[in-house]
């Protein structure tokens, strides 16, 4: 939806999907989720997303999907061009300290 330009539908439909991945307590789904909201964000709370998202997938032993994880990782090389390396060094420790319902708190209230 969000690749197609409806960026109100995307919007709704990713936080319905992150609230139920909430209500279900399963981190790899809320993580997953996640990923898919870093569109719709800033660039700096992109970057603390991403870092929450890698530092409890690391923190948990939880390994995403190989298409999930390449995502992740295309993300953090457009963020490097978008953001000198002591701006994403920045945002980046910042995230690392939220937790999971943190950083969708984060990704929610940044929609609204």
């Amino acid at each position: 939806e969000c690749n197609q330009g409806n960026f109100e539908r995307a919007t709704k439909f990713f936080e319905e999907s992150l609230n139920l991945r909430l209500e279900m307590k399963d981190k790899r789904s809320i993580a997953e989720s996640l990923v898919g909201f870093t569109r719709l964000l800033s660039v700096n709370s992109e970057v603390k997303l991403i870092a929450a998202i890698e530092a409890t997938l690391k923190s948990s032993n939880i390994v995403l999907e190989r298409e999930t994880q390449k995502e992740i990782e295309q993300i953090i090389i457009s963020l490097h061009e978008k953001l000198n390396d002591e701006e994403f060094s920045k945002y980046f420790e910042d995230g690392k300290k939220l937790t999971l319902d943190e950083a969708a708190d984060l990704a929610l209230s940044s929609i609204q």
